[in-house]
């Protein structure tokens, strides 16, 4: 199977498959960065993004057992923010 073959195309894994550029994703990255919308292209609206990013929480990921390893905050959406 190759990442070309229908049957690449068609499978899905959530949060771990995708099928993109490393352009497309910088661009993905810069639209996520300004709010949702950035030169005409709109993902999102700007209340979506407030949400999305809101509501954190902090948690320590399952593999993190360790005092010394610092815990992660999250938002709503899965965001994760770094300190």
């Amino acid at each position: 199977m190759t990442a070309k073959s229908e049957g690449y195309l068609r499978g899905e894994l959530c949060g771990s498959n995708a099928f993109a550029s490393a352009r497309g994703l910088a661009l993905l990255a810069s639209v996520m960065a300004n709010g949702g919308e950035k030169h005409g292209l709109r993902l999102m609206g700007r209340d979506t993004w407030n949400r999305m990013h809101g509501g954190r929480t902090l948690r320590r990921d399952v593999w993190q057992m360790e005092p010394a390893v610092s815990p992660t905050e999250f938002s709503r959406g899965g965001v994760a923010f770094f300190r």
